[in-house]
């Protein structure tokens, strides 16, 4: 049986499986006798494959991950920062939003959001913020801008944070201030899985 699972940001296929190399031959056909005196002797032989994706017995076949931080200047109210670490490279969904109620475009600078993977001696940065003229005409109208993007998640360590600029307290508002998550998923699959066919060969 063959399940397909539609995402978003992953399509996987799952197949639902499995044998036992000791039963796979039980009930089988073994010969045919013909009336006139002849015969044809069937033999099985089971084969073990490893070329499918398995969901381990009560799993659910995937898991969401959502990874969030926020930031007006308020430490007791704010979550900066994120570093966590990602087992394989995978697409997630990038969501950032920055709030200026009481800024002007130019004074909205020290507002961002930054992504670092791939951290080592070539970390790829990527920064989230009011420069380019679409996203200034956006902040124009509504004092907000709101960025959805799909980023790659390379395997290992991932850096996420946020900064605002220098404001009176806010208290628990995010009318000036920043927001932004990641949501990803892992399947959980069993790549070790072990399954078995068979092949029938005429013996005579």
């Amino acid at each position: 049986m063959k399940i397909s699972f539609q995402k978003k940001y992953l399509v996987i296929k799952v197949q639902i499986g499995g044998g036992n190399k000791d039963l796979i031959t039980a009930g089988s056909l073994k010969t045919i006798q013909y009336p006139t005196g002849g015969m044809t002797e069937f033999e099985y032989e089971p084969h073990s494959v490893n070329n499918a994706k398995y969901v381990e017995k009560g799993k659910s076949p995937l898991t969401d991950h959502l990874k969030s931080i926020i930031n007006n200047g308020n430490s007791s109210f704010s979550t900066p920062m994120l570093d966590f670490t990602v087992e394989k490279t995978i697409k997630a969904k990038l969501k950032v939003y920055i709030s200026g109620q009481s800024f002007t475009a130019a004074e909205m600078g020290g507002f961002a959001v930054t992504l670092v993977t791939n951290i080592g001696p070539s970390p790829t940065t990527k920064s989230y913020r009011i420069n380019t003229p679409e996203r200034i005409q956006e902040f124009n109208l509504k004092k907000s801008i709101t960025i959805e993007e799909e980023v790659e998640l390379t395997a290992g360590r991932v850096i996420f944070t946020s900064t605002v600029g220098a404001m009176s307290y806010q208290g628990y508002s995010l009318s000036n201030g920043v927001q932004a998550s990641l949501t990803f998923f892992d399947l959980n699959t069993n790549d070790n899985y072990e399954s078995f066919v068979g092949g029938l060969r005429i013996k005579k």
